[in-house]
């Protein structure tokens, strides 16, 4: 078996469960989607943005940036203790503080993934 021959089965799998499938070049800076600015940029910022106003209709505009940011420019020292971060994040909801009503601070958890499997999945081929 060739690397080919699992990347393609791989893709079938994941269009047959409900993902889109999009070439490499239309994530690229300046390609179709408009999704990266940079080759640097992992996080499809625009398609997180979208999901996390979807998920959070009650978050104001400057909470869903923080939200996009703290996930776009995540980064840790420990690649082990990041990935369970981000892993905690993804599961668990995003920590944001934030002032409750009554003055104090507090840490809202807000969700980026529907748990009920409503999610706009993507994977790219790098063809």
């Amino acid at each position: 078996m060739k690397e080919h021959h699992l990347e393609d089965a791989c893709l079938e799998w994941l269009a047959n469960t409900g993902w889109a499938i999009a070439e490499g070049e239309a994530v690229a800076p300046g390609g179709e989607m408009g999704v990266r600015d940079r080759w640097s940029d992992v996080v499809l910022a625009p398609r997180l943005r979208e999901a996390t106003i979807r998920l959070n209709p009650q978050l104001p505009a400057s909470d869903v940036d923080a939200v996009v940011m703290k996930i776009a420019g995540y980064g840790h020292q420990s690649l082990v203790d990041g990935n369970r971060e981000l892993y905690d994040w993804l599961r668990n909801g995003v920590p944001l503080e934030c002032n409750a009503s009554d003055g104090r601070r507090e840490v809202l958890r807000v969700p980026v993934i529907d748990t009920d499997d409503h999610n706009d999945l993507l994977a790219v081929i790098s063809q």
